[in-house]
């Protein structure tokens, strides 16, 4: 499986469960994402818009939505290959303030660092 960095795509409006969930500070700033492939580093930004898509650069696109107590996010189009879905808790999501950071492993094969960065 090629590895992939994904970035995801208006405001229309919150579904209920995510208007119940306090996603402000995630929708009013970007993810970065950063891995290393090849021995280059890809850098990647998202931007998570109310309305459940996902933008991002190089064309990327996906969309969130939250299940139950967690954030699930769909990249269908990456920067540089296949696309993934992972979910996170929804509390770590609720509670991220810009400059916060994690890491994680969609496929298992590659880790992701990811940041919240200020501004769109």
């Amino acid at each position: 499986m090629k590895l992939t960095l994904l970035t995801l795509a208006a405001a229309i409006g919150l579904s209920a469960a995510a208007q119940a969930a306090n996603l402000d500070t995630l929708l009013n700033n970007s993810v970065q994402l950063t891995t290393e492939v090849g021995g280059q580093t890809i850098v990647s930004k998202l931007m998570y818009n109310a309305d459940g898509t996902i933008t991002g650069a190089n064309g990327s696109a996906g969309t969130w939505e939250v299940k139950g107590n967690e954030l699930c996010t769909t990249l269908t189009r990456a920067q540089n290959g296949d696309g993934f879905t992972a979910c996170s808790p929804l509390a770590a999501a609720e509670g991220t303030k810009v400059g916060d950071t994690w890491a994680f492993s969609p496929s298992g094969a590659v880790t992701l660092n990811g940041e919240l960065v200020a501004g769109r």
